[in-house]
């Protein structure tokens, strides 16, 4: 999942999601069922113009997650989210992980610190914890 989420223009929000749900032929259902979690159903009419980095972040992480790819890379996730959206970030990993699938993050914050199965440090380069 991209840290900027990459939204057609010229397709509203809902329309964005259909998209991506249809080109990966998967069903919008959870796509929609993780984007009202975060609060985004007043922006599904929306133009992705209209929309605020953090609320762009939103719908790409609800369409990334809600595709249900057995593997999802994310790269600092939470710097644009608001307290809410990040303990539903959260939430939505727990449940991906708990669903079989595999979860990687990367982040210089400490959100995952008590969730995450294994938290790798690295500092200039090298392993430093493992």
């Amino acid at each position: 999942v991209p840290t900027e989420a990459t939204l057609l223009d010229d397709l509203t929000v809902a329309e964005n999601m259909m998209f991506m749900a249809s080109a990966w032929q998967r069903n919008e259902s959870e796509i929609y069922a993780l984007a009202e979690e975060f609060g985004l159903r007043t922006w599904w009419d929306a133009w992705p113009a209209e929309l605020s980095r953090g609320t762009r972040q939103k719908v790409g992480l609800s369409i990334g997650l809600g595709l249900g790819l057995p593997l999802t890379l994310l790269d600092e996730p939470f710097g644009t989210l608001d307290s809410a959206s990040r303990n539903a970030l959260l939430r939505m990993l727990e449940a991906r992980v708990a669903t079989g699938g595999l979860v990687l993050v990367t982040t210089h914050g400490n959100e995952l610190a008590g969730t995450a199965g294994r938290v790798i440090h690295i500092h200039n380069g090298a392993l430093v914890a493992a």
